[in-house]
């Protein structure tokens, strides 16, 4: 996950400050995205599929740009490819934990205001699954890259599999 761990580079060792305020800032820009859906598009489940692509192809052109598996690989140098995809998982659990209990204190303070931070705390859980989301398509691509599994990041139904295979749909 190339933009999730600036301080991941050369092997892995984690900066966690860093890493919380990386994940700080990325649930902040993920909030105004569940605004500019709006509740009506989230609940009819219309931001999906743009979700979907616009979360996934920057960050394909990224890691592209870095070098694609060979960058992910040379995060851990001297790995096999198992070693590698496991490496990038318990990154991503890590992240994936710090966010919640990031989003878990927003959401309990925005309630403890009286109802008045209600929106607030809707926006800060929707935020978390967004982030959470995203992270999880991040592993995947990184995990087709790093196995060499060709996929297409701008095809709606290949993003749609992809969804399905991260939550385990069949």
């Amino acid at each position: 996950m190339v933009d999730s761990n600036p301080a991941a580079e050369g092997g892995g060792g984690y900066d966690a400050e860093a890493i919380k305020a990386g994940i700080l800032q990325e649930i902040a820009d993920l909030k105004e995205t569940v605004q500019a859906f709006g509740v009506q598009a989230i609940k009819d489940g219309s931001w999906f599929n743009k979700f979907l692509k616009s979360c996934l192809s920057s960050y394909e052109r990224k890691v592209m740009e870095l070098g694609g598996a060979a960058y992910l690989r040379g995060k851990y140098p001297g790995l096999p490819t198992d070693a590698v995809a496991g490496k990038l998982c318990e990154l991503a659990e890590k992240y994936a934990a710090v966010a919640g209990g990031l989003s878990g204190a927003t959401a309990s303070a925005a309630v403890l205001t009286a109802g008045v931070g209600l929106p607030a705390a809707i926006t800060a859980v929707m935020a978390e699954v967004f982030f959470t989301v995203r992270l999880q398509l991040r592993l995947a691509f990184d995990l087709h890259l790093v196995y060499d599994i060709p996929l297409a990041a701008d095809d709606p139904e290949e993003l749609t599999r992809l969804f399905a295979v991260v939550y385990g749909v069949k």
